[in-house]
């Protein structure tokens, strides 16, 4: 998308993206204070309007991520969260957020431990994009983000595999 800029914020110690991160979700209502400082250690990527005035322009979206078991599946994955701002949400703002962040916390090679996440879980919040996405397998850009029920909330769940990602044996399953 023109005048997008991702950044790169996963296991980064960037004092000036953590104080982005929170300015952003404190202007926007997004989180109170505490949890915002405390998700900084979360954060994946920041979206921003590029702007060519300002080199470090201001964030509009953000994705932070953590490893918990998928309930439904009983695997590790990266349960990936999302914020964008109000005026910024357009379709393509989060397909790119949630794409560029999937490549980030890909791994680069095989997948050794059996305590590996296996890939992104997500759970729709906004009833607006839920209502939209009717596909079992959503695509976004090269991921395919496949259906897996809903949420004990109520929130619709959607899997995105890493490749080579394989099953932990039998006994190993959580």
């Amino acid at each position: 998308m023109e005048g997008l800029k991702l950044q790169r914020a996963w296991q980064r110690s960037d004092h000036a993206q953590s104080m982005d991160a929170v300015a952003f979700w404190l202007r926007h209502g997004a989180l109170p204070s505490n949890e915002a400082w405390r998700r900084t250690s979360e954060l994946v990527a920041l979206a921003r309007q590029s702007n060519t005035a300002d080199s470090e322009a201001a964030a509009i979206g953000i994705s932070t991520a953590i490893v918990a078991d998928c309930p439904p599946l009983g695997v590790p994955m990266y349960y990936l969260r999302m914020f964008i701002a109000p005026r910024h949400r357009h379709p393509e703002v989060a397909r790119e957020l949630l794409a560029e962040s999937v490549r980030i916390l890909a791994p680069r090679g095989r997948l050794h431990a059996s305590d590996a996440p296996c890939g992104v879980w997500l759970e729709m919040q906004n009833p607006k994009i839920d209502r939209a996405i009717r596909d079992l397998v959503w695509r976004v850009r090269e991921f395919d983000f496949v259906y897996i029920g809903c949420s004990p909330e109520g929130l619709a769940s959607r899997v995105c595999y890493f490749p080579r990602a394989r099953l932990p044996h039998p006994d190993e399953r959580r």
